[in-house]
């Protein structure tokens, strides 16, 4: 009898075993880096409206937007002919706020304004702007601003399409197609107002967790 009941009682343990396997593999299987979507925008493709050398050489950006778990990371590359970059704006969802920012990090030094209403009224700094533009600003402050630059934001804002401005100064300035002609025009892939709903790994941790606990009681007994 007690033999018999040892061989339930152990069957029973590695079922539990089997399940928090189970569900502990299933949960670090979520936690890794899904692309959701990329592109790439320039001149040359039909993507873009640049001026003066912006034009003549081709000014392009590309993005990349991946997610893990509930943090979903957008990443920026310019490419910058010629003239230096100003600055250049991203577009967001109006009810975006700092608090929705979980991280950001560029390839050169550079300070994050915003986010706030961008306007073409605003003088020279938004030369060119189609219409006005809510969100941010990135602004090198020094190191080499042409060439290949990147940007990172990290967010838990779903993507959808969006507008972005760069400029140097002196009519030299940049954006998508879809800015100035939204029905026929390319758009970039920006953070939308949709927040991420977290999914169960979570919960399936949890309940992972406890499993081993009463396999551990269990075994104690």
């Amino acid at each position: 009898m007690h033999k018999m009941y040892g061989r339930v009682q152990g069957f029973r343990d590695r079922a539990f075993i089997a399940i928090c396997t189970v569900l502990l593999f299933g949960w670090t299987a979520s936690a890794r880096a899904v692309t959701l979507t990329n592109g790439f925008l320039s001149v040359s493709n039909g993507m873009l409206f640049a001026t003066q050398e912006y034009s003549n050489g081709n000014f392009s950006i590309s993005y990349n937007v991946s997610q893990i778990g509930t943090q979903i990371t957008y990443t920026y590359t310019l490419f910058v002919p010629q003239k230096n970059l100003s600055h250049w704006n991203l577009g967001l969802s109006t009810n975006f706020t700092s608090s929705d920012l979980i991280s950001f990090s560029s390839s050169i030094p550079t300070d994050l304004v915003g986010p706030q209403v961008w306007s073409p009224d605003q003088g020279s700094s938004q030369e060119g702007m189609p219409d006005d533009l809510f969100g941010y600003k990135f602004q090198p402050t020094s190191g080499t601003r042409t060439g290949l630059v990147t940007f990172t934001i990290v967010t838990d804002r779903l993507p959808t399409n969006g507008n972005f401005y760069a400029r140097d100064g002196g009519g030299v300035y940049v954006y998508n197609t879809g800015f100035a002609n939204p029905s026929t025009g390319a758009f970039l892939i920006v953070p939308d107002s949709v927040a991420v709903v977290p999914e169960p790994s979570s919960l399936v941790l949890a309940i992972g967790g406890v499993l081993m606990m009463m396999l551990a009681t269990r075994r104690r007994r």
